[in-house]
């Protein structure tokens, strides 16, 4: 959902305000990828911007997928054309509400918006972007001073931490606080963000001896149980035949109170509500 949403709001905010968002892997473990070219992102299966690195990452995670373990990674993401005055000083900082939005995607660890943890190195004199009648001269501060967007390309990184399910024995208990040790693999996060395994979690934990771990009782019940939806929309054409029906009953009710008692026209009208 929250995928559909994003391209949505990524398509308004482009035709809207101009504002294109764009992103790249920018380090895959160890491994630091040099930004070549934007046009290079979507010519390779790992999404970097420099194509020319692929065949080396490809080698590198068949390594690491021999080896059983995994590793983390480090995507940055580009806002460019974002207009000036977007945010607030205090509660509503533009640079907080995109740290919150990073931190509620699965595995993300860390958040830097511009120079990041690296402004720890930085001397005031460095870090500081000055201005010129031409604008800034640097973006250290990746978009946002204050809390406000200064009009400068909006500059995020995220760390995706590596996956803790890996093939290697790794210490840990069950449910009843026995030792149990359980294994996966996944060798990298940033190459494997789908949403449609997210259910799949706990099915795809291994015991020790490799063999999948027995579904529990009640999971077996809700795998045999069909699909039955609490309120299932009506047609239009279904419809129009209630609100006629609720024509012809109300009709119906005007005259029973003219002839009838008041019991049994409540009567009636509970059996037509009941069959709704």
């Amino acid at each position: 959902m929250r995928v559909a949403a994003g391209a949505i709001a990524k398509k308004w905010l482009k035709e809207r305000y101009g504002v294109a968002i764009r992103g790249y892997l920018a380090a895959l473990g160890t491994n630091e990828i040099p930004f070549k070219s934007w046009d290079e992102v979507d010519r390779n299966p790992f999404f970097m911007a420099n194509a020319g690195l692929v065949e080396k990452m490809e080698a590198f995670m068949d390594e690491l997928r021999e080896s059983g373990d995994s590793v983390g990674a480090r995507v940055n993401v580009v806002a460019e054309g974002v207009p000036v005055g977007w945010g607030e000083p205090v509660y509503g900082r533009l640079d907080a509400d995109i740290a919150a939005a990073m931190m509620s995607i699965n595995a993300v660890k860390g958040v830097e918006i511009g120079a990041g943890f690296a402004a720890i190195g930085q001397k005031g004199s460095e870090h500081g972007d000055e201005m010129t009648p031409q604008g800034f001269v640097s973006n250290n501060n990746g978009g946002v001073l204050g809390g406000i967007s200064t009009g400068q390309d909006v500059t995020v990184s995220i760390a995706l931490k590596p996956t803790s399910s890996i093939r290697l024995p790794r210490r840990t208990i069950d449910k009843s606080g026995a030792r149990d040790d359980g294994r996966d693999h996944r060798p990298a996060r940033s190459l494997r963000r789908d949403p449609r395994h997210a259910d799949r979690r706990g099915d795809a934990r291994l015991r020790a001896d490799g063999s999948r771990a027995a579904p529990s009782r009640a999971m077996r019940r809700r795998q045999r149980r069909p699909l039955k939806l609490e309120k299932p929309r009506k047609s239009i054409r279904v419809w129009r035949q209630h609100l006629r029906k609720r024509e012809e009953h109300e009709q119906q009710r005007a005259s029973c109170y003219k002839t009838r008692s008041s019991t049994r026209c409540a009567r009636s009208t509970s059996r037509f509500r009941s069959t709704w």
